[in-house]
């Protein structure tokens, strides 16, 4: 595979982190959710909304390394 498709750990974890510290918990709807993603780029991007965190957890991972290879696509245009 070449470097450019691929996400390191370090990468990962780094916007990981970025992306929960920049999130929410709403209490009246009892959901987690970050607009992290759609504050970047609303047409290609959604908010991101969970009932758990795991589950929120796991679509962040996700949504973060798809976000890095759009860039590093991006970087080689």
């Amino acid at each position: 595979m070449k470097k450019e498709n691929t996400v390191t750990k370090t990468e990962l974890n780094k916007l990981v982190n970025e992306v929960l510290n920049n999130s929410s918990f709403l209490r009246a709807k009892n959901v987690y959710c970050t607009h992290y993603f759609w504050l970047k780029d609303h047409n290609k991007y959604k908010a991101i909304f969970a009932d758990t965190i795991e589950s929120f957890g796991q679509k962040i991972r996700e949504q973060s390394e798809a976000f890095i290879l759009d860039n590093k696509n991006k970087q080689k245009i």
